[in-house]
């Protein structure tokens, strides 16, 4: 997350954006012909940041492998498997979202919509 960007969503105002790793960015950019490069940014709440760098901080969001008790594991992987399933937190999630693209290499298109 060392790369953040200030955008002013109109819905929601100013907010800080963090470039991010997705698995889906990754598919998309092997499926979708002629595409060179796709990035992901996301929001975040102050709470949400301050443990994203406390797990920075101990090294579990690393995706290099280490050795622990005789195994090689990822980090972030190992975290993963801890923690409950995306899905499962929807019901309990409220507030406003932002999906938007921003297509190169005019840049020029950008759609910017609102999700309750």
């Amino acid at each position: 997350m060392s790369i953040k960007r200030e955008y002013n969503f109109a819905q929601v105002g100013k907010k800080d954006m963090y470039l991010l790793h997705h698995e889906e960015i990754e598919s998309l950019a092997q499926n979708i012909p002629g595409i060179k490069r796709i990035r992901f940014f996301m929001t975040f709440g102050q709470s949400y940041l301050d443990h994203m760098r406390c797990l920075e901080d101990v090294g579990m969001l690393s995706t290099q492998p280490i050795k622990f008790q005789g195994q090689d594991i990822v980090p972030i992987q190992f975290l993963k498997a801890l923690l409950p399933d995306p899905a499962s937190l929807g019901p309990r999630t409220v507030g406003k979202t932002n999906i938007g693209c921003i297509l190169s290499p005019t840049r020029l298109a950008f759609r910017l919509c609102a999700v309750p």
